[in-house]
């Protein structure tokens, strides 16, 4: 009995022990499901910081800061909007045109470039050659025309209140056959002034008057009183430009614009006045924007020139219609 009693005492505490260590893994199993469905349920939700990300503050009272109508609804661009970089490169070409006078071959290429940014100086430079075919006005004989420009403009901004010092030089050659309407002309002018009127937004976004009295020097082609024999004459003229410019945002992409100069001459020569002698030029321009480097433009130009008439028995006005391809840099 005594041998049996240590044995039933030592089988009860295995016994004991083997529940209280079967709970113990029960626990710990338990305890390692948790834990591992709690990581796997944090890697499956996306990171609260980097999705939501936190609302600015009130600088005042430390409070989210109220949303803007701006931040939820797009802003549209307004009528005409464009680059705001003044300074630009710019070349143009006219595969086609449509003159007063019959032509068999009619083209041209401009160039201009604009630097703004120089303090309060504003540099302009323009560059224009034009090749056409065409019969001459009292004949069926066809004649080989070509027309070369080169200007060069500086303004001084807000010179005079918001006057602009203008200042201004120029170079012009013209040769139809063998006949030179213009063989050199040189011209230029230091005290002029100009009125500007820029916006960015709206429907008129240039409004431009200039004047500038110039120095002006040609050498030309001319018929003697027979109509028959070439003469070159030189001539000196203190001409007058009398300019216009208006320009206009019609949509997002389509502009307008017009030219009108007026230019009469003091000659030099005979101490005279002759509005007689005058240029005249009104150019209106339609150009429609295909994106920020290319563009397309329509224009409509109609001269008057009496020397013309006076010296080589030609029209005194002349109308071109032309088409342009233009490629604008801006920089």
């Amino acid at each position: 009995m005594k041998s049996i009693l240590p044995t039933i005492i030592l089988l009860s505490s295995f016994n004991v022990y083997s529940q209280d260590s079967g709970r113990l893994d029960s626990v710990i199993n338990e305890y390692m499901r948790r834990k591992e469905r709690i990581e796997n349920t944090e890697n499956t939700q996306p990171n609260s910081n980097e999705s939501q990300p936190s609302p600015e503050l009130n600088n005042v009272s430390g409070e989210p800061a109220p949303v803007s109508m701006q931040d939820v609804v797009p802003v549209s661009p307004s009528v005409g909007t464009g680059s705001t970089s003044k300074s630009f490169f710019k070349v143009g070409v006219e595969p086609f045109k449509i003159t007063r006078v019959d032509k068999n071959r009619n083209y041209g290429i401009d160039a201009r470039t604009r630097l703004h940014g120089f303090g309060s100086y504003i540099l302009d430079g323009k560059y224009n050659f034009e090749l056409k075919d065409e019969k001459e006005p009292f004949s069926d004989n066809v004649i080989t025309s070509r027309y070369y420009q080169a200007d060069v403009a500086l303004e001084k901004e807000n010179f005079l209140w918001k006057l602009h010092l203008l200042i201004q030089a120029g170079f012009q050659r013209e040769r139809s056959g063998n006949v030179f309407p213009i063989y050199q002309r040189v011209y230029g002018g230091v005290i002029g002034l100009k009125y500007l009127h820029e916006k960015s937004h709206g429907f008129l976004r240039e409004f431009s008057v200039s004047y500038l009295p110039i120095y002006d020097k040609l050498k030309s082609d001319a018929y003697l009183a027979d109509r028959v024999t070439l003469t070159r004459k030189d001539r000196e003229y203190i001409r007058q430009f009398f300019q216009v410019d208006l320009m206009f945002a019609l949509t997002q992409n389509l502009k307008a614009s017009n030219h009108f100069h007026w230019r009469p001459v003091y000659d030099l020569q005979t101490d005279e006045f002759n509005a007689n002698n005058s240029e005249i030029e009104q150019k209106f321009t339609l150009t429609m924007e295909m994106n920020k480097l290319f563009s397309l433009s329509y224009e409509n130009k109609l001269t008057w020139n009496k020397r013309l008439q006076v010296d080589l028995n030609r029209p005194t006005t002349d109308l071109v219609n032309s088409f342009k391809l233009n490629w604008k840099l801006g920089l």
